[in-house]
């Protein structure tokens, strides 16, 4: 049977380079349970607005 619990599990995934991830600065401040994993990703699909990668001049990609 199911049931709503008052504290399920939240997972938080940020895709982003490794070196920006160990840097991310928040990261020891958080004072919540939890574990942060470091893993390589192979993109498989990417159907995003307009293509991978860093904006070029004049595009917005927000």
């Amino acid at each position: 049977m199911w049931s709503l619990r008052k504290d399920p599990p939240v997972a938080v995934v940020i895709v982003d380079t490794d070196e920006q991830i160990r840097g991310f600065p928040e990261l020891e401040r958080l004072e919540l349970e939890g574990m942060v994993i470091v893993e390589p990703v192979e993109v498989i699909r990417y159907a995003g607005r307009g293509p991978a990668g860093p904006a070029g001049p004049g595009e917005d990609r927000r």
